[in-house]
């Protein structure tokens, strides 16, 4: 019986003790310079959602570059004691140093086609165990007022947003800074 437990507790300890392969995917869209100006570089879109886990606010945010990159991140927990969630996602979030510090490249590819957005963003797969990067790619319409809707996502296959978001845009005079 000793044998048994001193046993499972060695496989843990080795298990636990592997290392994961954090080196970013490779996108297999190419980066290239976006000259167009349906899509605003100056700022950033956004979604405010809530977490029922948390009970809490979020803020889903995009924003665009001109050399063709872009950054997309879902579900930004807006603690409930800020005052101002934008003032909180551009201090805490954007500034040198903040939320996104990573050794992984966060940077993914964007192109449109007529008014078809195409995304290719590095993210997780999985959940503890055996957690990997890996690129998804998203479609997304842009309307005419400039707001972007999100139609769907291609993780393990192609499939419709379970629900449309719909981004606004927001300018931002500050560098976002990875």
């Amino acid at each position: 019986m000793v044998k048994k437990i001193i046993g499972a507790l060695l496989i843990i300890v080795v298990l636990s003790s592997c290392k994961k392969d954090l080196t970013p995917p490779v996108l297999r869209h190419r980066q290239e310079p976006y000259t167009g100006s349906l899509i605003r570089t100056d700022g950033y879109y956004y979604h405010f959602g809530y977490d029922t886990h948390t009970e809490g606010s979020t803020m889903s945010v995009l924003a665009f570059f001109r050399d063709g990159r872009c950054l997309a991140f879902q579900d930004i927990s807006i603690p409930p004691e800020s005052d101002d969630d934008f003032e909180y996602v551009e201090q805490k979030k954007f500034a040198s140093g903040g939320w996104f510090t990573e050794k992984f490249n966060p940077y993914g590819v964007f192109w449109l086609e007529g008014r078809v957005l195409h995304l290719e963003i590095p993210g997780w797969t999985g959940l503890y165990w055996g957690r990997q990067y890996t690129t998804y790619e998203i479609r997304a319409k842009v309307n005419r007022d400039g707001s972007i809707t999100i139609i769907e996502y291609r993780g393990q296959g192609l499939r419709p947003f379970w629900r449309s978001i719909t981004l606004l845009f927001r300018e931002y005079h500050g560098e976002i800074k990875w």
